[in-house]
């Protein structure tokens, strides 16, 4: 007998996925994964192990799915276009069994003429997806207990001296977790929004330097911080890269090039959309950190 109500999310292990898999399971849904992790998860009623690129077909017709989260993804720089024709092939394996209500978990750095791949990846995902008439939500730097925050976090309490690029030149535009569940929710319960493309961060953005001061103070650490040009920084981080040197934070080429192109972002955001608010970054912290 299947399992009527069941929601599959890929990438069941990672940091977004959990958090909503927890959430759904709680609102009474059945939750399923895709990982290619073999973690064991209470969260799910079953993780299939199967990587990007792999077929899903044996699994799908053994629930009812009336919702698939896509947020699986890799960072192997030598394997990047997996993230996209390995979404859409699950995608497109889920369409032909009848999963018409897919959602992508997509990012504000999403741009045809992104200047990392990681946004050129994302914008040509959600191009497929909103011409097959399924929704891509759009998130920010995501504020909840884990993901990149978690990066930074762990960055400030590695090191006491902490260099910031260009200051508040760049600009950082936040999501909150809980917002993108509220989302989701509003596309399963309701069919007012079933394909297109939707940007979920808080509209006031925050210069990158008054956000780590204000996750350092928070943290009610002492971190010195040194403004330096993004173009030490860049050259930096690339060399540490090359020669395989782990940075505090993992700060990756990747990072740097979405921060500097995020500060050019200028869209309104669609929380309103989904009935969901926004609200300011301490009253985030507070919410997701203690």
């Amino acid at each position: 007998m299947k399992e009527n109500n069941t929601i599959l999310i890929t990438g069941a292990n990672g940091f977004i996925a959990n958090f909503l898999a927890k959430n759904l399971k709680d609102k009474g849904f059945n939750i399923i994964g895709i990982s290619s992790s073999k973690k064991e998860n209470p969260n799910y009623t079953k993780i299939y192990n199967k990587r990007l690129g792999e077929s899903i077909k044996d699994i799908i017709p053994n629930y009812n799915i009336i919702c698939a989260i896509h947020t699986a993804y890799t960072e192997d720089p030598d394997n990047y276009e997996i993230n996209y024709s390995g979404t859409i092939k699950w995608a497109n394996e889920l369409m032909k069994n009848n999963v018409s209500k897919q959602i992508f978990l997509s990012s504000i750095s999403a741009k045809q003429n992104s200047i990392s791949e990681y946004g050129k990846i994302k914008y040509k995902t959600d191009e497929w997806f909103n011409i097959n008439n399924m929704v891509s939500l759009r998130l920010g730097l995501v504020i909840g207990n884990g993901g990149m925050l978690k990066k930074i976090i762990n960055l400030l309490n590695s090191s006491k001296i902490i260099p910031i690029i260009s200051g508040n030149k760049f600009k950082i535009f936040i999501t909150d977790l809980k917002v993108i569940l509220c989302s989701i929710l509003f596309i399963i319960n309701n069919n007012k929004i079933n394909s297109g493309i939707f940007y979920l961060h808080n509209n006031k953005s925050i210069g990158n330097k008054d956000f780590l001061k204000t996750l350092s103070q928070y943290l009610k650490l002492k971190n010195i911080f040194i403004n330096i040009p993004y173009s030490l920084a860049y050259i930096s981080v690339k060399l540490f890269n090359t020669l395989r040197i782990k940075i505090p934070g993992n700060l990756s080429i990747i990072n740097l090039k979405g921060l500097k192109q995020n500060s050019n972002f200028e869209k309104d955001s669609d929380l309103i959309n989904f009935n969901c608010k926004e609200e300011d970054l301490v009253y985030l912290l507070k919410k997701h950190l203690t």
